[in-house]
């Protein structure tokens, strides 16, 4: 007597796992999504009010007070912490190749003052563990399943 075992379901199985390995070799939707965006969104906003920038001199702050300006350090006028909380320009977000960048680029005002906060030692531009997980939980999602 010979036996035979029958599987139901191997090709919606197959096309599964073939749909899966298409998504992971392209990822990019998912680092486009709105939810993406939003994380990093919140990491500049959590920067901006929990963050520890390298202090202002006390010579500086005066001078910022002077000026009517913020004394609080990074946010002399509060655009550059705007234009990052909001993702506006000179702010890009690309998606190129399973690669996010988030940074800002161009001759602006507000990118001028962000590069010369940086040579000082402060980074305005930042992913922190909070986005990134929440980044890498929405990509994960992406592959598994899909957008549904």
């Amino acid at each position: 007597m010979r036996q035979t075992l029958q599987i139901e379901g191997l090709r919606e199985a197959r096309q599964r796992i073939d749909d899966v390995g298409d998504r992971a070799q392209r990822p990019e939707p998912a680092l486009r999504s709105d939810d993406v965006l939003r994380a990093l969104q919140e990491s500049e906003r959590r920067k901006f009010t929990t963050g520890r920038f390298k202090r202002d001199t006390a010579a500086w702050v005066a001078r910022k007070r002077r000026e009517g300006l913020s004394p609080r350090t990074m946010e002399a006028t509060r655009r550059l912490r705007s234009v990052l909380e909001n993702a506006t320009q000179p702010v890009r977000r690309t998606v190129f190749n399973s690669s996010l960048t988030w940074g800002m680029r161009g001759s602006s005002d507000v990118a001028r003052y962000a590069a010369i906060q940086a040579q000082r030692g402060r980074r305005a531009v930042v992913i922190d563990r909070p986005a990134r997980k929440a980044i890498a939980d929405r990509v994960e999602d992406f592959l598994a399943n899909g957008f549904h």
